[in-house]
This record gives structure tokens, sequence and C-alpha cells, in this order.
């Protein structure tokens, strides 16, 4: 599916110290709902599909690091020659829609935990394979 960023905002990043050896956490959500535009020239946009705010709460302690982040990214969009509701979209649509803000986590704890650390933490996400 096409679709166009309109904006991406990292509402909150949290990182902690863990002890090490402690259970694995990868809990995150994706939410997506339909946002009308409030300036015209957005308004006028519509005719090109809906636009839809993504939220990806998240909270990620990996396997063998002493860390945990958390927060939330908030990801606005547009999908293009699509008019259907959000909760239609296929699992795999909403994935793509969703990796901006996936990317975005990962980045984050990388840049994190490289300058805690000295060594940056790559985070590798496997989808759920259902809703």
């Amino acid at each position: 599916m096409a679709f166009k960023q309109l904006s991406l905002t990292v509402k909150s990043f949290h990182f902690d110290l863990t002890p090490q050896g402690g259970d694995a956490t990868q809990d995150i959500q994706v939410a997506m709902r339909q946002v009308e535009p409030n300036d015209s020239t957005r308004k006028a946009a519509l005719a090109q599909g809906h636009m839809f705010e993504v939220l990806v709460p998240f909270t990620i302690r990996p396997a063998g690091y002493g860390f945990q982040v958390a927060g939330e990214i908030s990801l606005f969009v547009q999908t293009l020659d699509y008019f259907g509701a959000a909760q239609d979209l296929p699992q795999a649509e909403l994935a793509q829609i969703s990796q901006p803000a996936i990317a975005k986590i990962q980045s984050l704890t990388y840049d994190v935990t490289r300058s805690i650390t000295g060594e940056g933490v790559q985070l590798n996400f496997q989808p759920a394979t259902s809703r």
C-alpha cells in the first residue's frame, strides 16, 4: 500500500538500566485511528486518501542486556487511494505503515546504548502474526 508520512513525533522515550539476566520483554502495540485535518490544504488532500494517526506505545527489555526502553511514538500518515477504515487494513499493511515508528525505536535505542555503553544495541523485532 502506498502512503505518505506526514509527521513522526517521539512523545516519550525512557531508558533504564536493569539487572542482567531478567526476562526479555517485547511489548509493542500499534493503534491506528482516522483523523480529520483542520486546515484547508490538508482537507483538500483527503481526495487522495484517508489520514491516520498511528500510535506505537512500547516496552522492550532485550535478552542478554541490562536495560529496558519504553515510550510512545506518534506517526501521522496519509494512505494513497485507500478510503477504508483502519481496522479493515490487513496486518501486513499495518506493519508497513507503522515501520517508520519501529525504525525510530530501533534508532533511538541504538544511539542511547552507544552513548551510555560505548557499543550500540541493534534491536530486531519479529512482527506478530495476528492482530
